[in-house]
């Protein structure tokens, strides 16, 4: 797509005159770093379902679900989250995709973050700095769009 633009132009006598200068739309935003549109393409043509499960740690150590989610076929760049009742807003989010591993993000209440990398059908924790709450989750399946 172009778009005209208008420009002053001098000429050798001195005169200005107004020139239309015909620039491609995407040659006005710089290329993104490590990023070219059939990466773009290709990480939207897989679909991830994964679930997830809120725990507290209790003062003996162990763990208790205190709260259950799941996300089915989320795209790369989807996002969503749950209210867990005396700690906030945890939101995930699917931030990278491939046909062999997924990247889920984790957003805590106090805006802090954290990734896990998971290949399908395998389960991680993590916990937020505090120690108090942490996710656990499992990845149960990756699938071409």
């Amino acid at each position: 797509m172009r778009r005209k633009r208008p420009a002053s132009v001098k000429t050798k006598r001195g005169d200005k005159r107004t020139v239309h200068l015909y620039i491609k739309k995407d040659a006005l935003v710089p290329p993104q770093k490590g990023t070219d549109k059939e990466q773009a393409k290709a990480s939207r043509s897989y679909e991830a379902d994964y679930s997830y499960e809120v725990i507290k740690k209790a003062a003996d150590g162990s763990t208790q679900v205190v709260e259950k989610g799941k996300s089915e076929r989320t795209m790369e760049g989807d996002a969503g989250g749950s209210e867990v009742q005396g700690i906030g807003i945890i939101r995930t989010g699917l931030r990278k995709i491939d046909h062999e591993k997924a990247t889920i993000e984790v957003i805590y209440p106090d805006k802090t973050s954290g990734t896990l990398e998971l290949r399908p059908k395998e389960t991680k924790e993590q916990f937020h700095q505090s120690g108090e709450y942490g996710i656990r989750v499992t990845l149960t399946e990756i699938r071409g769009r």
